[in-house]
């Protein structure tokens, strides 16, 4: 509850998804239906046959295939130089912080209750979301130097958020990560074939 709060769109196909555990349900789903995953296995080149196969240069050999994907997240730009690709992303840093245990959030989990929606909101540019016993809050800041959690910047959108949703306050004690992000400057996924180069996909 949040006296704040006046009005909010439900999007119940809403939701997040965690990278490795996507990774591996994939991985999972694909073996079942014949393929076979290459653990350990580095890329090294990318060409192209005159077949019009995509001849590909592995720690383990090489192996030819009809089409490449390129989803190495933070590598992209990288892995992306091989069939001579610039990809229009940059590297930048962002920073969640985890509240400690939240009463309202742990009943609801001891009561086998689902999740709570993520709220996102420009009123303090971020979002929460449940995690645990506790909440999660993202700022929608970037920085450029992960060198050290930096929790002033996004100091009023804390704030603002703790005004919104009273319980995120509750949980006081804060715990911070840094990750890296690939991002367009847009901010826009980048995603499907790339013209010019018959069966290559991001």
């Amino acid at each position: 509850e949040s006296p704040q709060l006046l009005a909010g769109l439900y999007h119940p196909d809403d939701g997040y998804v965690v990278p490795g555990d996507l990774a591996i349900a994939l991985s999972a789903a694909s073996c079942a239906r014949g393929a076979t995953t290459h653990h350990d296995t580095y890329v090294h080149g990318l060409s192209r046959r005159a077949s019009g196969e995509w001849q590909v240069q592995t720690s383990k050999g090489e192996m030819t295939c009809d089409h490449v994907v390129l989803a190495t997240g933070n590598s992209v730009r990288q892995t992306g130089k091989m069939p001579g690709l610039r990809i229009p992303a940059v590297q930048v840093f962002c920073q969640r912080w985890f509240t400690a245990s939240v009463p309202a959030i742990a009943a609801r989990k001891a009561a086998d209750m689902p999740e709570l929606p993520i709220l996102r909101d420009e009123g303090f540019h971020g979002h929460i979301r449940h995690e645990g016993d506790g909440l999660m809050f993202v700022p929608d800041q970037l920085w450029a130097d992960p060198s050290q959690e930096d929790f002033d910047p996004a100091a009023p959108e804390w704030q603002a958020a703790t005004t919104l949703v009273p319980i995120l306050g509750q949980g006081r004690s804060r715990v911070g990560i840094r990750h890296t992000l690939q991002m367009a400057a847009d901010k826009m996924p980048l995603c499907g074939p790339i013209a010019g180069l018959e069966n290559i996909w991001l």
